[in-house]
């Protein structure tokens, strides 16, 4: 046994409490391989060794669930997102945006297994807040996946006559304990409204999500709940029902767009520069 203690630290233990006490702390001391995240407590191995009743025992250490969080966040698509997006960094200076704040933060903390969307003014926090909820859901320990829908639905519909690929991809998007929608309906290709094909596979998404009450489903978007039911009755009702009343809509206002203001600020700084 004592070929396991380091050279330097070779010395005749004068009990088994002492050698006991020894081999702990040298196993403590060896640095393991697990990547992510730097603990200083295991030294990356997952585990520390402790003595239960004289004995060694191995305990898991308090950084594992850290570590899982951190990996599903980066399942979720989310990671470059979340340290600029979170509750704190949003900054609410107007009395509309303190309300939306106000809302997203309940959501979070009291979801209940309803939804939570948010519609309206391009640029004014909807993906901010969102992210900021999915980051909370995902330290309760749930999966999330982050959609940005008019690129997924673009790669979805390219595989719509590969089944196996198809089927693989949409049903990730039904069954995962969080989904995220950003940009929910957003047309490309200069359309005004979203296709027939756009909105049937938004329906079975929405569809199937809406009959597991387990399941929670956050969309942004910049439409407000009556144009998706114009586009949709039956996808946009599902909403309603499983949001109750989780529903923010931002008004069309361009003073409202930080994004764009923020913009043409570093714009007339560059050109006083």
């Amino acid at each position: 046994m004592e070929t396991l203690i380091p050279q330097a630290e070779k010395r005749i233990p004068t009990s088994y409490e002492d050698w006991t006490q020894r081999q702990c702390d040298w196993e403590n001391a060896q640095e393991g391989r697990l990547s992510g995240y730097d603990c200083p407590a295991c030294k990356n191995r997952g585990y520390v060794t402790v003595i239960v009743n004289g004995d060694l025992r191995q305990r898991t250490c308090a950084c594992m669930p850290i570590r899982e969080n951190l990996r599903r966040l980066k399942d979720s698509g989310l990671q470059d997102l979340v340290e600029r997006y979170s509750f704190e960094r949003y900054i609410a200076k107007e009395k509309w945006q303190q309300n939306t704040k106000a809302k997203a933060e309940h959501y979070a903390a009291n979801h209940r297994g309803n939804w939570f969307f948010i519609g309206g003014q391009v640029g004014a926090g909807k993906t901010h807040l969102c992210t900021a909820i999915v980051c909370a859901l995902i330290k309760e320990g749930k999966h999330a996946k982050y959609m940005m829908w008019r690129e997924d639905i673009t790669a979805i519909h390219a595989r719509k006559y590969r089944a196996d690929e198809y089927a693989e991809m949409l049903d990730l998007l039904k069954t995962v304990d969080v989904l995220y929608i950003d940009d929910f309906l957003k047309c490309g290709g200069g359309a005004s409204v979203p296709s027939r094909d756009d909105l049937n596979v938004a329906h079975e998404i929405i569809n199937r999500r809406y009959y597991n009450d387990t399941l929670l489903t956050i969309i942004s978007s910049e439409y407000s709940i009556d144009d998706i039911m114009r586009f949709d009755a039956a996808t946009g009702s599902r909403i309603i029902q499983r949001c109750n009343g989780n529903q923010v809509v931002i008004q069309q206002d361009e003073n409202r767009n930080y994004r764009l203001s923020a913009e043409s600020k570093n714009s007339e700084k560059g050109k006083k520069e």
